[in-house]
């Protein structure tokens, strides 16, 4: 067997994981990680992860562990501003004592800490998964400090990952750096009958398009609303997703939609109810001006859907150029253009037979091109490398 690492996330939310493609990230690449007999230790947020012995097996008095990573609950200062930094700051100078080979940082913000574990000598990888600075809800300063991790992300670990492409190239032009490409993942997932949907909520199959995402600002949930009201449609408009420190903007969202009873919020859903949800609706849309590579739109092609995007590179990227000269995957809207995504929409309505094929197609392609294996493997050999001294 080849000698196991041990091996520190840093910059997550925590798992198990109820919302965040970082988080959904961390957890399958950390499990199949403990699977293989590395040692694997999340650190987690305490207002993010409740462990429950339902979940999770207790170790210790206050120690779990959860899928064979073991989780390391810590605390941190619950604002927009200081919940991600404060939480990091902690774990990164506990990765000051030798306790794990690899100290993992995941996204902009958290690796401008990424210094002090390599002032010990610790060996130090980096993912970007988006570029923060541009989200709407940050102020000047936050994106300055984003900015500032952009730099450190790509300069002070040994080695830095990108989960696109898009950003990958984003590197090149911008700081001169080759950083590795290692894409998010997806496993082929379950379709269930519809059940707790239409207790719930009515839904059916087929009858509603489906938003599945965080609302905040950069998803543009907003410009799917008011394209979806001035469409005549006996469809529903599910949203389902919850706040992420952006209450204001939730607000306004439910003011869009006021007085169209098709609009339907659902909150935050896991589980066998968002599997539900995914496998039973018309069709995916996902409206946003600013992603790093969409798990949720993976997913979405994993249960078979026909999905919509906006046209910004890195859904170009997932839909177009992924298997280059072969038909697209799905179709594309120009980004925040109410009337091009209402055509789309319409178009949706008018061909239901060719809906279907698009989202049958995509099934096993996406299958092939992205799986959580595949980015376990890539990204232990990158760990073995840097481990190593490479």
């Amino acid at each position: 067997m080849s000698e196991s690492l041990s091996i520190a996330m840093v910059g997550t939310k925590g798992v198990p994981t109820t919302f965040g493609g970082i988080e959904r990230h961390v957890e399958e690449i950390g499990a199949r990680l403990a699977e293989r007999g590395h040692r694997v230790t999340v650190h987690c947020r305490r207002n993010y992860t409740e462990p429950s012995r339902e979940l999770c097996e207790v170790v210790r008095r206050r120690r779990w562990r959860y899928r064979g990573m073991d989780l390391r609950l810590m605390p941190s200062v619950p604002t927009k501003h200081l919940d991600a930094i404060t939480h990091t700051a902690l774990a990164s100078f506990a990765e000051l004592l030798p306790r794990h080979d690899i100290v993992h940082y995941h996204a902009l913000g958290p690796s401008v800490l990424a210094i002090l574990p390599r002032l010990t000598r610790r060996r130090v990888v980096a993912t970007c998964h988006g570029l923060d600075w541009q989200r709407a809800k940050w102020g000047w300063f936050a994106r300055r400090a984003l900015r500032l991790g952009e730099w450190t992300l790509c300069h002070w670990p040994h080695r830095t990952i990108a989960v696109s492409r898009t950003l990958r190239q984003h590197f090149r032009e911008h700081h001169g750096r080759e950083v590795t490409y290692i894409p998010n993942g997806i496993d082929l997932p379950p379709t269930p009958e519809p059940h707790e949907i239409v207790e719930r909520w009515g839904l059916r199959h087929g009858e509603y398009f489906l938003f599945l995402s965080r609302l905040v600002p950069e998803k543009r949930c907003d410009v799917l609303i008011e394209a979806f009201r001035g469409l005549q449609t006996p469809r529903r408009l599910v949203i389902a997703g919850g706040s992420s420190m952006s209450d204001d903007h939730v607000e306004h969202l439910h003011s869009l939609a006021r007085g169209d009873d098709r609009i339907l919020f659902t909150g935050n859903v896991t589980g066998r109810l968002r599997d539900e949800l995914m496998t039973h609706a018309h069709a995916f849309v996902l409206p946003s001006e600013l992603e790093g590579l969409p798990i949720v739109l993976l997913e979405a092609l994993s249960f078979g859907l026909c999905t919509l995007a906006s046209d910004i590179p890195v859904n170009r990227e997932v839909l177009e150029e992924t298997e280059p000269g072969s038909e697209a995957w799905g179709r594309l809207f120009r980004c925040n253009d109410v009337e091009s995504l209402r055509a789309e929409l319409r178009w949706l309505e008018e061909h239901p037979e060719a809906v279907q094929a698009l989202g049958a197609a995509a099934r096993p392609r996406v299958a092939r091109h992205f799986t959580w294996d595949r980015v376990a493997d890539e990204t232990e050999a990158l760990y073995r490398e840097v481990a190593h001294g490479g």
